[in-house]
């Protein structure tokens, strides 16, 4: 377990403070919490015995074990607004997560949309998702160390923010991070993400296969892990172990590789556990035609060197001690960005509570502005007494004449205008739906409808104004090009089109409802050529 403190110093990023600590067994088992009141003992514990200080807590971001999340990056048409995205992302990502929607918390956020003109119009989508019952354990964990976190986020995110002052916004770059429960990789064109994939065997794992191995004690060996990483007795599990992870990763830049991209030019290895014993040796061998690096996210910060070292044995190496703190930087640096963007799993409760202290501060703000203006306009109020004391008789006067002929004669006239038209507009009223041409009408909207489309019946409402167009699509393409086609016609309000599948789905039924705007439908006795 990992934290850092950062606070801003003028455009820069300055660390306050930070700590870590290894978790024995039984407080946290695949992510989830299994002995709250043991575990904010150790938090605790964490925050107070940090370097070179005690941490003050206040706005508090967090990310969850890569085990509670599931991830995935959706590529859709460029064309689906953010309502759109809304509606389609759950029912969509139903088919990739074992949940139902109800059951977790869930955010996503635009990574790229394709420019005007481009070969492929697209967009790619970063969706999240987490079971609300692991979410609200951690939230109710903070909230007995009297902290109420801010954000709950996401590993794609913040390895970009951790390493952002290192990699190149022309290069196309891949980072392995090998953490305590999975190793991650992500394909980055630039610092945008691309691809995000992330397995379930990390260093803790390992620690399991030597425990069994010599028949320790798993929590003994991650205690003193870092004096005892480079025992001979360990060399052999450790390489094959090291192996495995750059197998996997041989494998995925082969079969995943995103087609904007074509090739890697950077490797970054980063992670809290980036630093067993030749792990950068071995990748500069397993990539040697790729350009590989330590990524470290110390360069994203304002910070002592001096400061920003182990409290363990070191023995040197290239790899620094602050890649054990890749995902809090990178997750604090992208909450001090913005709070408002990006992806945030964080309880709807803790959401609520977050705008409420958002809105108590600005009306606190706003309080005090109006108290200063008071001031102010008491003193002018006091300037200007005298020369409105004089005015006022004259005022009063010729405000008693307006009165007399707003409320005399031009009333009674106004009055009985009132009378006559709102009669007139509730004789209109009753005879309002009957005036339009409904066979000119179904004539213009069926003339919207895209040639891949195939109408089966037609149902039409007159006293509320609906319709509804019941037919089969051929593709996903031409389902949007229709509800484009109808949202922009002067003669529909809303359509209500249910979105629930895409390109590779063919020959969908669909089932549209339309409501019409009767001040653009065509009068009664309108031409129209209805076969």
């Amino acid at each position: 377990m990992q934290f850092v403190e950062l606070s801003t110093f003028g455009k820069k990023v300055r660390l306050e403070s930070y700590n870590r600590m290894p978790l024995h067994g039984g407080l946290i088992e695949d992510g989830e919490i299994k002995n709250a009141a043991e575990l904010k003992s150790v938090l605790s514990t964490l925050f107070a015995s940090a370097n070179p200080k005690a941490a003050k807590l206040k706005d508090l971001v967090l990310i969850l074990p890569t085990k509670l999340s599931f991830i995935h990056i959706f590529k859709l048409p460029a064309n689906l607004s953010e309502k759109d995205l809304q509606q389609l992302l759950p029912i969509e990502a139903e088919n990739i997560i074992p949940f139902s929607m109800e059951d977790v918390y869930w955010d996503f956020t635009v990574l790229e949309k394709a420019k005007k003109g481009a070969k492929e119009s697209i967009q790619l989508v970063l969706f999240a998702a987490i079971q609300k019952k692991a979410a609200d354990s951690y939230a109710e964990l903070f909230a007995s160390l009297g902290v109420t976190p801010v954000l709950f986020g996401v590993q794609p995110e913040a390895l970009i923010y951790a390493l952002s002052n290192q990699l190149d916004a022309t290069k196309n770059n891949f980072i392995i991070e090998l953490g305590a429960l999975s190793t991650n990789y992500l394909f980055a064109k630039g610092k945008i993400i691309r691809k995000y994939f992330s397995s379930n065997e990390g260093i803790d794992s390992f620690f399991h296969e030597l425990a069994e191995k010599f028949h320790a004690s798993h929590d003994e060996l991650l205690a003193g892990w870092e004096k005892n990483k480079n025992k001979p007795e360990f060399a052999e599990a450790l390489q094959s172990f090291i192996e495995r992870q750059y197998k996997q990763a041989r494998i995925i830049l082969a079969e995943n590789l995103d087609p904007e991209m074509k090739t890697v030019d950077c490797i970054y290895l980063t992670g809290e556990f980036s630093n067993l014993p030749r792990f950068y040796e071995h990748a500069k061998t397993t990539f040697s035609g790729y350009n590989v690096f330590v990524g470290d996210p110390k360069a994203t910060l304002l910070v002592d060197d001096k400061k920003f070292s182990s409290n363990l044995e070191k023995k040197g190496g290239i790899v620094p001690y602050s890649i054990y703190f890749t995902n809090p930087i990178g997750l604090a640096l992208r909450a001090f960005e913005s709070l408002k963007s990006g992806v945030n799993l964080l309880p709807d409760a803790l959401k609520a509570h977050f705008l409420y202290k958002r809105f108590s501060f600005l009306m606190g703000a706003l309080s005090v502005l109006m108290l200063m203006l008071s001031f102010v306009s008491t003193a002018l109020l006091l300037i200007l007494q005298q020369e409105l004391h004089y005015e006022r008789a004259t005022l009063e006067i010729e405000k008693a004449g307006i009165e007399n002929t707003l409320y005399g004669v031009r009333y009674q006239e106004v009055q009985a205008a009132l009378t006559e038209f709102n009669t007139e507009v509730s004789a209109l009223t009753k005879i309002d739906q009957s005036l339009i041409s409904v066979p000119m009408t179904l004539e213009t909207l069926l003339a919207l409808v895209p040639r891949g489309i195939t109408m089966t019946s037609i149902d039409f409402t007159d006293s509320k104004l609906t319709l509804v167009l019941n037919g089969i699509a051929r593709n996903r393409s031409e389902l949007v090009a229709l509800q484009d086609s109808l949202r922009a016609s002067d003669l529909v309000k809303e359509v209500n089109l249910p979105l629930s599948s895409f390109d590779e789905s063919d020959q969908i039924s669909f089932s549209a409802e339309i409501v019409l705007d009767f001040s653009h439908l065509p009068f009664y006795a309108s031409s129209a050529s209805i076969e």
